[in-house]
């Protein structure tokens, strides 16, 4: 059947907060959940699930949002030539879905291994697209047909075999200030990068309920994003230095003197994200 954890009707909602949907298996779509109503995710990990059709983590057809949240190491099948199946390893849309402050990474399938969006409408505000992996063709976004994928602030990086694909009609809109490790994607915007390397470390906990991937020093994704769409909290819920009362991710990540929010869903702080080396230990 459909949705290894849940499965949401049409007349059905859901609000998912810290929640972890991991280790699911469906025979059908929608590895972790499967939706055809109403499902808001937040502050919760969508991990680990598995579908034998589309949908490795979250498979919806009507209102999907998601928040301060996780969707990784999904999977669908691999190997497939033929599209239909196996589309969409950590999310497929085929209705309206909004996502923001979250990381989608490490999910795999034959098509779209990070999203699937066919004839529908998708956000991307503050989200890190990195590390998916499609045997077949397209391991970041895919998105073609009716409606438009709409990015911003976004972070699209080092999938494979690629990021975005080529040789089909692309239905994505920069809304400015992205990041395009190739240059794949249609963000032409003049705030955004193309075939820059972000300098992401892998997926691990560093601080927050769940993990992320960090930038490291120097990361052209540091202050690189638009103020107006950033948000109070990174992924892990921390925030800059308090504005007014006003909570606010914004952190002077490269000591110039200008308080800018990261591209992505991790806000690196000067002083507080360390990079730790390990020397090998030499004995006499």
């Amino acid at each position: 059947g459909n949705g290894g954890a849940l499965c949401v009707d049409a007349s059905g909602g859901a609000e998912l907060n810290y929640t972890l949907i991991k280790g699911n298996t469906s025979s059908g779509n929608g590895g972790g959940v499967y939706n055809q109503g109403l499902v808001d995710v937040m502050w919760s990990d969508v991990s680990v699930n598995q579908a034998q059709l589309n949908g490795g983590g979250l498979w919806n057809n009507n209102s999907l949002g998601i928040n301060l949240s996780l969707v990784s190491n999904n999977r669908l099948p691999t190997g497939s030539v033929v599209r239909g199946s196996q589309e969409g390893g950590g999310i497929y849309n085929i209705g309206s879905t909004s996502v923001s402050a979250s990381t989608i990474a490490g999910n795999i399938s034959s098509f779209a291994a990070g999203i699937y969006n066919q004839n529908a409408d998708l956000w991307l505000t503050g989200v890190t697209l990195a590390n998916n992996s499609a045997s077949s063709a397209i391991g970041g976004l895919e998105s073609k047909g009716t409606g438009s994928s709409q990015v911003r602030n976004t972070l699209i990086a080092n999938n494979l075999p690629d990021n975005c694909g080529t040789g089909y009609t692309k239905t994505i809109l920069s809304n400015g200030n992205n990041l395009d490790s190739l240059n794949q994607c249609n963000v032409n915007a003049p705030t955004d990068q193309r075939n820059a390397n972000p300098r992401l470390q892998a997926l691990s906990y560093n601080g927050g309920i769940t993990r992320t991937m960090a930038l490291l020093p120097g990361s052209p994704a540091i202050d690189a994003a638009n103020n107006t769409y950033c948000g109070f909290y990174d992924q892990r819920g921390f925030s800059g230095p308090d504005s007014g009362g006003i909570a606010s991710r914004n952190v002077d990540g490269n000591n110039d003197g200008q308080v800018l929010c990261d591209l992505g869903a991790f806000e690196y702080h000067p002083g507080v994200d360390r990079v730790d080396v390990f020397l090998p230990l030499l004995r006499r």
